[in-house]
């Protein structure tokens, strides 16, 4: 009966010890980025593309690779990072527009969307095993399955360039500052 106390405890004892490096694992181990306020993240989530812009999702909603933020372009120009359980939102004009995502070690998934004038569209950045860490590909999903995904996701904070380069973002959606080209990325 003792000897059954005992293993008993040294199980436990064993479970709370690996239920704690758990914890710190993940904790240490999510990449973090820039995320919008609640009601801003809200909005984004309801938007609709005017009858002369169309809209574009830009979601990554899967843990894995979670260490590793993925440095996102639109139409050559880097507007920010995605960690997991994120997503960007851009109302652009409707036509060709080049979406790339990379790594740190620049493993590259480039798309070509053609928008078109009303109409929403959502890109799934997925995450796979790369030769030395997770690297991202991207691929155009159909609205539902899009729309289902951001809703576990949060609103990242794109950041800005110049008004003549940057994608347009639905009015009361996102409020965020502009990048000095003499600020540390």
């Amino acid at each position: 009966m003792m000897g059954n106390i005992v293993s008993m405890s040294g199980v436990r004892g064993a479970a709370k010890g690996a239920l704690l490096l758990a914890v710190l694992f993940h904790a240490v181990g999510c990449a973090r980025v820039p995320l919008a306020r609640r009601g801003e993240d809200e909005k984004a989530k309801l938007a609709k593309a005017q009858p002369h812009t169309s809209l574009l999702y830009l979601y990554r909603d899967e843990s894995f690779g979670g260490a590793i933020l993925m440095t996102i372009e639109l139409n050559g120009t880097r507007v920010g990072e995605t960690a997991p359980d994120t997503y960007f939102l851009f109302e652009l004009h409707p036509g060709e527009h080049v979406i790339t995502a990379y790594n740190k070690f620049n493993d590259r998934s480039t798309l070509v969307v053609n928008t078109h004038p009303g109409a929403t569209h959502y890109i799934w950045q997925e995450t796979k095993w790369g030769a030395l860490l997770a690297r991202p590909f991207l691929q155009e999903v159909e609205a539902d399955k899009g729309a289902e995904a951001i809703k576990e996701c949060q609103l990242v904070r794109a950041f800005y360039m110049p008004e003549d380069q940057k994608p347009r973002v639905p009015s009361g959606i996102i409020q965020a500052r502009a990048r000095s080209t003499a600020e540390p990325r």
